[in-house]
């Protein structure tokens, strides 16, 4: 039996001003799966996941979240169902992990945080890892420390849909696959993840599903190894590689 959809973007066009930074993409992403957005820098990938999220309006298109439309959902609601980590965040001093990640509690919360939303924020630092750290300042945490608590905020709203940008971002090897496979045991729980990333590699091992897009176009959508091909990679990045399926990796060559 196939997955019930949970995402469906639906031929929608993003303007920037007069600028169409996506056109006409279309795709669907069902329950639990992991699907990873790749491209060149400036391809559109972060500015879909904005209008996934609701933050960017459509110029054209629907975007749905658990058959919904997004932008007819009131942002309270919409806030239970997606969880939203973005490349950048600014942190101010003195912040402590659970207080940051108890925010992820305000679709919920009128006045003051219950005891159930602070057994929800420990679960969700509980998940990533993280929980050692809820009584330490944002701003004393390694990238790898903080990209996690990131993570645990934004599952704090136990959205149905988790969207990710570049992840790994600025973090070593070891928080790259440490986050990746967070992600992964998400996964197997249910949650659905659309995530951009840079890292071919990661990608390939990582993903359900790859959606491949270029000049604000999608080039190419399916199974990692249905788009990651070296004849795709060289038209998209303008680099040839080779694609070793055995180890799901990607390796770029020298001119």
């Amino acid at each position: 039996m196939n997955a019930a959809v949970a995402i469906k973007v639906l031929g929608i066009e993003v303007k920037y001003k007069s600028l169409n930074v996506l056109d006409d993409l279309s795709f669907e992403v069902a329950e639990g799966e992991v699907t990873s957005i790749i491209g060149p820098n400036g391809s559109g990938k972060t500015t879909l996941l904005k209008t996934v999220d609701g933050i960017l309006k459509p110029y054209r298109g629907s975007v749905y979240v658990d058959m919904k439309e997004v932008c007819r959902i009131p942002k309270k609601e919409l806030a239970k169902l997606v969880g939203y980590v973005p490349q950048l965040v600014n942190l101010q001093q003195g912040i402590k992990v659970i207080d940051f990640v108890l925010t992820g509690r305000r679709p919920y919360v009128d006045l003051l945080p219950t005891k159930r939303d602070v057994d929800v924020a420990l679960s969700k630092l509980r998940m990533v890892r993280a929980d050692h750290l809820v009584g330490r300042d944002l701003n004393e945490l390694s990238s790898g420390e903080l990209q996690r608590v990131m993570i645990a905020r934004a599952l704090t709203s136990e959205p149905k849909v988790l969207l990710l940008d570049e992840p790994t971002s600025n973090l070593d090897l070891r928080f790259q696959v440490e986050v990746l496979g967070i992600v992964r045991e998400l996964s197997k729980i249910g949650m659905t993840t659309l995530m951009a990333l840079h890292d071919l590699t990661h990608a390939y091992r990582y993903s359900n599903k790859i959606i491949m897009i270029n000049n604000g176009k999608i080039f190419a959508v399916g199974r990692p190894e249905e788009v990651l091909t070296e004849e795709n990679i060289e038209r998209v990045y303008g680099v040839k590689a080779r694609v070793i399926q055995d180890v799901k990796a990607v390796i770029t060559l020298d001119y």
